[in-house]
């Protein structure tokens, strides 16, 4: 972001923002889910959620710097894609224990910068996080992104934020 021009400028001149993050974003984390019964403590996980929760608070800074003080911000929690299968490979709590700390992340820097987040991990996985939104008709032919259903539910999730301005 920091080194594209013209995304610099779509900041500046939109009126809404939204932000939404993806697997690339944890990609450490992702490398270690695939190992056997790893431990959900172990340190290469943890520096995996210190680096994405640094990034992201980072990210998050430059696009309030970048922004038009009257432009309205919202940013969201990420669903988990993959509860049944990581139940049948034995690695879903720890996993479910990890998607957690990284959705804290994100609340963590919307309280910080008075941003609100679209709860759309809650939508999806339900209020125990263990619902797997592809039996819901929320994930695309491979399992992995958005259906056109489960892209209403998440813009469903935005609008029920409001359009209130961020005072900075």
């Amino acid at each position: 972001m920091t080194t594209d021009p013209d995304l610099k400028n779509d900041i500046a001149d939109a009126e809404i923002i939204t932000i939404g993050i993806g697997f690339p974003d944890m990609r450490w984390a992702i490398t270690m889910w695939g190992s056997e019964r790893r431990n959900p403590d172990s340190e290469g996980m943890n520096e995996a959620i210190r680096e994405f929760c640094l990034t992201y608070d980072t990210l998050l800074a430059e696009v309030i710097s970048l922004a038009d003080p009257t432009a309205i911000i919202q940013i969201m929690d990420v669903y988990f894609p993959y509860v049944r299968s990581h139940e049948e490979r034995g690695i879903y709590e720890s996993t479910k224990q990890d998607w957690a700390r990284f959705n804290e992340c994100i609340w963590a820097s919307g309280r910080k910068y008075g941003i609100s987040v679209a709860q759309v991990h809650e939508a999806f996985n339900g209020p125990l996080g263990d619902d797997d939104p592809a039996e819901k008709g929320y994930l695309d032919f491979w399992g992995k992104h958005s259906s056109e259903e489960g892209m209403q539910v998440i813009a469903e999730q935005f609008q029920s934020l409001g359009y209130e301005r961020l005072v900075r």
